[in-house]
């Protein structure tokens, strides 16, 4: 993407062509990023990443929080006419931002899988067409989506997979193709209905970690987004914290 938008704005001639970008710095930052990353490769990463920074800092704008609240708490007073007239119509509207934000920290979590995503995930890999795939130059996109799927949480599979896995068609959450109705209705389910909150928690290692997290913030008091690419997977979400917790909460599914 950051290739794709200096390409359009310099015309082609700041980055060079998408595939000597890719070798020269998208390569090593994202190698130096891996988990067994060696200690010359993340070294070759950083030092990528501060001559990319370099590169493009002179064309690339930026306004960070910082800069914004030093500018809003500077002269918090301070105001021409114009904003005072806005100020005065939307009084009582508009908060001053806060001198001080805390720090965001990112942290990345290695999970394991639970034993039947492992089992899945394995027998997945030793189907005849998977291994023939592997053998091949044809593009592996649609089976690393139904890996993707199996280590966020099995019932997330289609009908096709469960059925080349052997699995009993009721261990699917929906159809992948289901409504929204559909998949509505699962997350609202009652207890007592469908697989139970235990078992839809244990066969997932990311809803172990997750639910674990949830008991920790609630304890100390915290508030919390929970975001997920699948929107099934928010249903699995939605329904395991709805009974576990009794969570008041927003849910946004986007289209």
């Amino acid at each position: 993407e950051m290739w794709a938008l200096f390409d359009f704005a310099c015309e082609g001639k700041l980055l060079g062509t998408s595939r000597t970008f890719k070798k020269e710095y998208e390569d090593p930052i994202v190698r130096a990023r891996e988990r067994d990353a060696t200690t010359y490769e993340k070294r070759m990463g950083m030092e990528m990443s501060e001559s990319l920074r370099k590169l493009i800092e002179p064309y690339f704008l930026r306004r960070t929080k910082a800069m914004v609240l030093e500018k809003k708490n500077k002269n918090p007073d301070e105001v021409d006419g114009s904003e005072e007239s806005d100020k005065e119509n939307k009084e009582g509207s508009i908060r001053r931002m806060p001198k001080e934000l805390t720090r965001k920290n990112d942290f990345v979590v290695w999970l394991y899988m639970s034993e039947s995503q492992i089992k899945i995930y394995s027998d997945f890999l030793g189907l005849e067409r998977v291994k023939e795939l592997l053998m091949s130059t044809r593009s592996p996109l649609a089976e690393l989506n139904v890996l993707k799927k199996i280590c966020d949480h099995p019932r997330l599979l289609s009908t096709l997979a469960c059925e080349q896995l052997g699995l009993d068609e009721q261990a699917r959450l929906v159809e992948m193709d289901a409504d929204e109705d559909d998949s509505r209705s699962f997350a609202t389910q009652p207890k007592g209905l469908g697989p139970s909150d235990k078992v839809l928690t244990q066969e997932s290692g990311k809803m172990v970690f997750l639910v674990s997290l949830l008991d920790n913030l609630k304890a100390e008091g915290h508030r919390c987004l929970v975001f997920s690419q699948s929107r099934k997977m928010l249903d699995i979400v939605q329904r395991v914290i709805t009974h576990r917790f009794l969570f008041h909460f927003a849910l946004i599914r986007g289209h």
